[in-house]
């Protein structure tokens, strides 16, 4: 329910244009994308209980906290994106 605006947002042909002109034409960061992707991916292992999540969660009474924690590297990877993003934004219009 909290995702549809979102999903929605993306049949805006002017939004979807400015997304591939971002895509095509400008630059990101790759230790933000490997931040955000490996936060992604262990905090999805440690709440769905996948295989790998016996090599980041050591007892299963902290199970939500180390969740919530490795997703911390995730919001940060995004931050790190969204901000080189802006300030390649910035140059382009000056």
């Amino acid at each position: 329910m909290l995702i549809a605006p979102v999903v929605f947002m993306l049949f805006s042909p002017y939004l979807r244009k400015e997304i591939a002109k971002k895509l095509k034409y400008f630059t990101l960061p790759i230790w933000a994308l490997m931040l955000a992707f490996s936060g992604l991916i262990i905090s999805d292992a440690i709440e769905h209980e996948r295989a790998i999540d016996a090599l980041f969660l050591r007892d299963i009474q902290y199970k939500d906290l180390m969740e919530e924690l490795y997703e911390f590297p995730l919001i940060l990877g995004l931050l790190f994106i969204t901000y080189h993003l802006m300030k390649q934004d910035k140059l382009a219009e000056n």
